[in-house]
């Protein structure tokens, strides 16, 4: 589900603050009370860490660097002193945490972001895409629960690959073979090792995406 607006009502709150993710770039409206005055004060940065899953305890850190200094501030999505959460745009990343911007220049952090409103613009037909195209091949767009390139060293060529052989969600590629999927993806041009695939896909298949993070950051000693 993509919103240009998440708005935080009651009778959005559940469904909408699932959506939010790790590489967000988002606007935080929050209430503060000021001896009898409330105001709303705006903190706008990135999504750096998303704890709690998709629970009522939710929380997100958001970051941004002011004169120089990050600053931090932990958001508990369902708090009534939260008045939205506004997207403004995302970037593509496959962890539930990225606390690596904090020792990186802003320089060598090289997020590919989509604007909050191209997310929610509807994609071509099938046909379309067909005809436009003239036959070259698109990778079908997957449900983001089911997105392989979420699991370290899966890139979109590759789950493109294993889709065609049948392996197309998270719960198929945790119950395959790494040696299966070893013969799978063996015409794919480059180094792959997948013997930890399918232990990840397990953990993002229960949505344990906070040890799957810690994993995989360690997978690739930190590197963004």
């Amino acid at each position: 589900m993509h919103k240009e607006l998440i708005a935080f009502n009651q009778s959005q709150r559940t469904a909408a603050y699932d959506d939010i993710r790790a590489g967000d770039v988002v606007r935080v409206h929050r209430k503060i009370v000021e001896g009898n005055k409330e105001r709303i004060q705006v903190f706008e940065g990135m999504v750096i860490v998303v704890r709690g899953g998709q629970s009522s305890s939710r929380m997100i850190t958001v970051r941004k660097v002011s004169n120089g200094v990050g600053v931090e501030i932990i958001v508990p999505v369902q708090s009534p002193q939260i008045e939205k959460i506004e997207l403004v745009k995302r970037a593509k990343v496959r962890r539930a945490n990225i606390g690596f911007v904090r020792t990186k220049p802003a320089k060598k952090l090289r997020f590919k972001f989509t604007n909050a409103e191209d997310l929610t613009k509807p994609a071509k037909s099938e046909a379309v895409e067909k005809d436009a195209l003239e036959g070259v091949e698109k990778s079908t767009t997957k449900d983001a629960t089911d997105d392989l390139t979420k699991i370290e060293g899966i890139g979109p060529k590759i789950a493109e690959t294993l889709s065609a052989a049948g392996i197309s969600t998270f719960a198929d590629l945790a119950e395959t073979d790494a040696q299966k999927i070893a013969e799978v993806i063996a015409d794919v041009r480059g180094n792959h090792t997948p013997d930890t695939w399918p232990q990840q896909a397990a953990l993002a298949r229960d949505g344990k995406w906070d040890e799957l993070a810690q994993w995989q950051e360690e997978l690739d000693g930190g590197k963004a």
